[in-house]
């Protein structure tokens, strides 16, 4: 089926299908005061299933919000689930696509959040990804190629060095709660 399919249709067709498991896979998020993926209670105890998150304030109205995602991820990334807090609940806006060791996050008091995250496109060579996220949901603002195994090295080490990226967690069913490592 996917081998008559052009590049950009088999994207479209894989992002909608995980859009699609991804929004059958959250039971009412919208009235969750911590929204997840993973649902303990029916997945297998012990199983290998987890989900990624981090944790900032990214619209700036002084709540916690949430990116999420479940694997399958690959060497390149995960689609990323945003969910922004919206009165006290939370509403999932847009998805973004990045490796979970490969994201920048800048905040500031009042101000949409910019977010930039890296994704592999082969062993030696990816694409450097801007995007601003607020109330209004997420926009790409810019995009370019990167080589950080190249002549991007100190570019790609100052952006996701230690204390710049926001700590992304890895979460796994442990009985009926997810427990919560770093990545």
């Amino acid at each position: 089926m996917f081998a008559k399919l052009s590049y950009q249709s088999f994207v479209v067709v894989i992002t909608a299908f995980l859009m699609n498991l991804l929004a059958a896979s959250i039971t009412n998020a919208t009235n969750e005061t911590k929204p997840s993926l993973l649902d303990c209670t029916r997945e297998n105890p012990g199983s290998p299933l987890h989900e990624f998150r981090m944790i900032a304030d990214l619209n700036a109205d002084g709540e916690p919000d949430y990116l999420l995602a479940r694997p399958p991820c690959g060497n390149a990334g995960c689609h990323f689930a945003v969910f922004l807090s919206v009165d006290g609940k939370y509403r999932q806006t847009d998805f973004v696509f990045f490796h979970p060791k490969a994201v920048r996050l800048q905040t500031a008091e009042k101000e949409p959040a910019i977010l930039q995250t890296y994704s592999r496109k082969n062993s030696t060579e990816g694409i450097l990804v801007t995007y601003q996220i607020s109330n209004a949901g997420v926009i790409e603002k810019a995009t370019e190629p990167m080589k950080p195994a190249g002549r991007d090295r100190d570019r790609y080490d100052e952006l996701f060095k230690s204390g710049n990226s926001p700590l992304v967690e890895r979460g796994t069913c442990q009985g009926p709660t997810i427990a919560w490592e770093p990545y």
